[in-house]
């Protein structure tokens, strides 16, 4: 039986979601994708509650983040390659970690288990499905060798394009090494996010406690 709790994924959504959303196209999500994620959300009772709130999730996000161009995927829980991702994809499944919900042990990942939780979740739900918008509409950012899942020409600009839609001004571009002062660093213009700031978008950008208001 699932725990009672409310059927609302939405957190955190700044009204202008709804401003940036209208001067979009307004292409209604097809029926028969729907269709497909209830099918899934059906599926998913075997984790619980935790299960359908991801397909929630989902659907809330690819509606106001990416304006329903995401095609659906499965989302299974479960433990990620070594345990050290909170979650990965690839172009059909999504996997997130058990503990990222609701964690057993009192400190995960060197920190303290009162900051995961439906926020949490959300959040690194938000974070995969960029990497599924690029897995869907721009493969080619692998062929620069340079290159990294969180550090290419197409990441940063979604996290520059998000971020307007959670209400923030950010700054980022792919970031390169270069000879400064005689040695070979990574330069990152001023104002900018860092690599791994950009890697852990958006919690990054999130407020001291944000995760603790439930």
């Amino acid at each position: 039986m699932l725990e009672e709790e409310t059927n609302s994924a939405v957190i955190g959504v700044t009204s202008t979601t709804t401003k940036i959303k209208t001067n979009m196209k307004e292409d209604l999500k097809p029926r028969e994708d729907i269709e497909i994620i209830e099918q899934y959300k059906e599926d998913a009772v075997i984790y619980g509650y935790k299960g359908v709130f991801a397909y929630d999730a989902w659907l809330e996000i690819n509606e106001l983040y990416f304006f329903n161009s995401l095609k659906p995927i499965q989302i299974i829980w479960g433990i990620t390659n070594y345990s050290r991702s909170l979650g990965n994809i690839n172009k059909n499944r999504m996997m997130l970690h058990d503990s990222i919900y609701c964690p057993v042990s009192e400190i995960v990942w060197d920190t303290d288990k009162k900051m995961f939780g439906k926020k949490y979740t959300y959040d690194v739900i938000l974070h995969e499905m960029i990497h599924q918008h690029a897995h869907q509409f721009q493969p080619q950012y692998k062929e620069k060798p340079f290159y990294t899942s969180h550090n290419n020409p197409f990441w940063c600009s979604e996290v520059v394009r998000i971020g307007e839609l959670l209400g923030y001004e950010l700054k980022a571009v792919p970031q390169k090494l270069r000879r400064i002062e005689g040695k070979v660093k990574t330069f990152i213009p001023d104002g900018h996010l860092t690599r791994k700031e950009l890697a852990s978008f958006p919690g990054c950008i999130r407020p001291a406690g944000y995760y603790l208001n439930k």
